[in-house]
């Protein structure tokens, strides 16, 4: 399961930074009244609340969708249905192919784009090599099974097509 955020820790930094804005105030001699201090405290609050809950939110959204994309797993370490969350069945590269990355620097991009994408393209995503090259990387990542399978699924698609032209 992954890591849910909870408000709790919303809250703490936005008192945190709400007391750090208003001491400036106060030490600018913007604020002097206590109840000024505290109504100004309250609304900084409030209203980075509001801000920070709404990305804990989105964070929780994309933990789940990495969750459901994740091979279910059951009471052992490993995914159910085999090493590659498919049942044991072979995962064809059209099938990986369209596969999207629910986390990372390509997040919203499918294996499919990622396997074409040139380095300038990549760039835009703050990576600095080719997209071929990360996912080189994800068919080694241990980590994933799911993602390291469908990975090397397309990889070895780009192999036996190349062998084929020669």
């Amino acid at each position: 399961m992954a890591f849910r955020a909870g408000k709790t820790g919303a809250r703490q930094t936005a008192v945190n930074a709400a007391a750090t804005i208003t001491s400036a105030l106060i030490g600018q001699g913007v604020l002097i009244d206590a109840e000024d201090v505290i109504a100004k405290l309250t609304s900084i609050r409030d209203e980075l609340f509001d801000d920070l809950v709404a990305y804990v939110a989105e964070d929780n959204e994309t933990f789940e969708a990495a969750e459901k994309a994740a091979p279910k797993r059951s009471g052992g370490s490993r995914p159910t249905g085999g090493k590659n969350g498919s049942g044991g069945k072979a995962i064809s590269a059209d099938t990986a192919r369209e596969v999207e990355l629910t986390w990372g620097k390509f997040k919203g991009v499918t294996l499919g784009e990622l396997e074409s994408m040139s380095v300038e393209d990549a760039e835009e995503y703050g990576y600095d090599k080719s997209g071929l090259d990360y996912l080189k990387y994800l068919s080694r990542n241990d980590s994933n099974d799911f993602m390291a399978t469908r990975a090397t699924s397309i990889l070895k698609a780009r192999r036996a097509s190349s062998e084929d032209d020669e």
